[in-house]
């Protein structure tokens, strides 16, 4: 754009143009971009995909969600809350179908991650670093408080029951904090960005955040910086043959082959000529299939490995959080102002 119209110029100026002409030379440069603009975005538009059916879950709460998990038992448990004042979970045993709205005065705080580790024990944690841990699949909890006093954004347990909790300070600051199955912490490291998601495979373990990608093999002693930069990632989907998929705030997503030393942008987040999205969240189902969530009801799918994506037609408003995948397929997706729902593809 900026070469077309400085060649504009130059012609202009060789044969002496009024500024009248000039100018109306100039929008009609500007009007033929934002024309083919918009030819582009409602191409866009037209290749949205009708899911199967969609169900809005009556949750009986109005605060936010953040994260969904399905234990080993098939139990699944949401976490979310308001954040300086409730900590909430929604509850299910019977796949869905009835949920049990759970909350937990002594911790007071949003959740806004949760995970299961090692003896099958429950871990959740948000805000101002509340632990959670429960030993008998949700039905209770034990509090503890960690030494971080910042919103948790993720935790996740290696195979040697070393566990890993991350924290953003205003995406300025970040701790990765290593703790051990009673909530102990190890080990600390200081980040000067915040952090957003952590995914782990065996003892390796990666944790995006704002602008840079981590990765440790040795239980956290030493982290590597791999090389992807260009966005606040946030959200990782790993798969065991070495497959990686980030996304970002800045509607970027990248992916790699090789366990995150080589990286390929599959979405120019900056490019004048697609869409702005906000990403969450991000899923892969297998090597091809996948998705990704985020603000104002976005879901985009993938059957290519990422080569390409189709925006699903939008059924709420609310900003999306978090997404996994149910025994039967159905996905389980859940947001802002108490947003549950399934989507079946």
């Amino acid at each position: 754009m900026d070469a077309t119209l400085l060649s504009i110029l130059q012609k202009c100026r060789a044969k002496k143009f009024s500024l009248v002409k000039l100018y109306i030379v100039v929008m009609k440069c500007i009007l033929t971009f934002l024309f083919v603009c918009s030819i582009v975005f409602t191409a866009c538009e037209k290749e949205k995909i009708t899911p199967q059916q969609t169900t809005t879950i009556s949750t009986g709460t109005t605060a936010n969600l953040y994260k969904v998990l399905i234990t080993k038992d098939n139990t699944i448990i949401v976490t979310g809350g308001k954040r300086y004042e409730t900590s909430e979970m929604l509850i299910s045993r019977d796949n869905g179908n009835t949920w049990q709205l759970q909350s937990i005065p002594e911790a007071g705080k949003a959740l806004h991650t949760i995970c299961q580790g090692p003896n099958d024990n429950l871990f959740a944690t948000g805000i101002d670093s509340k632990l959670l841990i429960s030993k008998d699949d949700g039905k209770t909890w034990q509090l503890r408080q960690l030494s971080i006093w910042r919103p948790c954004n993720g935790i996740a347990f290696d195979k040697k029951y070393f566990g890993y909790v991350i924290s953003d300070e205003a995406q300025k600051k970040g701790i990765i904090a290593t703790i051990n199955i009673d909530g102990e912490i190890l080990n600390k490291q200081e980040y000067p960005f915040g952090l957003n998601d952590i995914q782990l495979d065996g003892d390796t373990v990666f944790i995006s955040g704002y602008g840079a990608i981590l990765k440790t093999t040795n239980q956290g002693q030493t982290w590597q910086y791999l090389d992807i930069k260009n966005d606040n990632f946030t959200a990782i989907a790993y798969t065991n043959t070495r497959k990686l998929w980030v996304c970002g705030s800045g509607g970027s997503i990248y992916r790699s082959y090789d366990a995150g030393n080589s990286w390929e942008k599959l979405r120019n987040g900056n490019s004048i000529t697609k869409k702005k999205y906000v990403f969450r969240d991000i899923i892969f189902i297998n090597d091809n299939e996948g998705w990704a969530i985020g603000d104002e009801g976005l879901i985009i799918h993938t059957n290519d490995a990422g080569d390409s994506w189709k925006e699903i037609e939008q059924f709420t408003k609310a900003g999306l959080r978090s997404i996994t995948q149910m025994q039967d397929g159905t996905l389980l997706i859940c947001g802002e102002q108490g947003g549950l729902y399934k989507l079946k593809p």
